[in-house]
């Protein structure tokens, strides 16, 4: 609240999208469709606009809650609205139906088979292992190394 661009709670993030026409609209997403998408404003109006019509669609590190908010408001007044705002917050898991992981991941009727990435003479050897075909667990790291 007093530094609103230091933390932005998921769904609350920014999102500035251009038009093909060259129009720039800034708000939170509240829905997404094949058809398009609506986002509200800092000023709570919401505007649709047409998938056809984005040309750029990108996030912003800049809340729409204005800085210095709490400047003209009385003690009580800020802590009513700070009671207020936490009785906003959703769980993030509220958030996935939208997008992100599901809620809910349904089992497969066929299981698929896993198999070892490498040959089993080009594994790491690890000294838990007792016969070939244990599991063999442990971090390894693959970089390049740039000099």
């Amino acid at each position: 609240m007093l530094e609103p661009s230091a933390t932005i709670a998921v769904g609350y993030g920014t999102t500035i999208v251009e038009t093909k026409s060259g129009e720039e609209y800034e708000g939170v997403i509240k829905e997404t469709t094949a058809e398009g998408l609506v986002l509200m404003g800092g000023d709570g109006k919401r505007i649709h606009i047409a998938s056809a019509e984005i040309k750029e669609q990108r996030g912003s590190a800049i809340s729409l809650m204005p800085e210095g908010l709490q400047s003209g408001m009385s003690p009580q007044e800020f802590t009513d609205l700070i009671e207020y705002l936490v009785t906003l917050k959703q769980p993030a898991s509220a958030l996935t139906s939208y997008r992100g992981m599901p809620a809910e991941i349904p089992e497969l009727a066929t299981p698929i088979v896993v198999r070892p990435f490498f040959d089993e003479q080009l594994r790491f050897p690890h000294a838990f292992v007792q016969k070939p075909g244990d599991v063999r667990s442990g971090l390894v790291w693959f970089c390049q190394i740039l000099a």
